[in-house]
């Protein structure tokens, strides 16, 4: 198969990879063998969505494999710069970098892959629900209680704060 990904369509696919490990090193092995994989396949309709479906499948494969040794990694936070999420979906809400490190910390890699492609990538619930063959009901509940858990954890931050 040739592939004819443009420089943009790479790095979504890697933002995408990141988004579900966390580790930008991680999301780089996973694009590439996802392009390697398509390198040996013939005629797929929907590049893109079948690269996020072997990254996404990959990454599984990783997690499971991960999951059966233990190990302890520490993460530093660095300073508490303001990042601005600006998406209509959650309302505009301003939250430092530390806070939203922790509420992405607290996530599943299946909330991380939907915060992605409903807040970054900007896919309607209808689009969601066609690439992952589930209903846009499905979608919108998993958006709501996604949206919820959030406003839970950043309402919780701020109460420990003035506290």
């Amino acid at each position: 198969m040739k592939l004819d990904f443009s420089k943009d369509q790479l790095n979504r696919l890697y933002r995408f990879a990141v988004t579900l490990c966390n580790d930008p090193d991680q999301g780089y092995d996973l694009v590439h063998s996802a392009i390697e994989k398509m390198l040996l396949t013939e005629n797929v309709d929907n590049p893109m969505s079948y690269a996020r479906t072997i990254i996404r499948n990959s990454y599984i494969d990783a997690y499971r494999q991960q999951m059966k040794y233990t190990h302890t990694e520490f993460d530093s936070v660095e300073a508490l710069d303001v990042i601005d999420i600006t998406a209509p979906s959650f309302e505009d809400m301003q939250v430092s970098q530390q806070l939203f490190q922790q509420c992405w910390n607290t996530m599943e890699p299946q909330e991380r892959e939907l915060l992605f492609l409903y807040s970054v990538e900007e896919y309607t619930a209808q689009e969601i629900a066609d690439e992952s063959g589930t209903s846009r009901g499905v979608i919108l509940s998993r958006v709501h209680r996604l949206k919820q858990k959030l406003r839970k954890l950043i309402n919780h931050d701020d109460m420990a704060r003035e506290g």
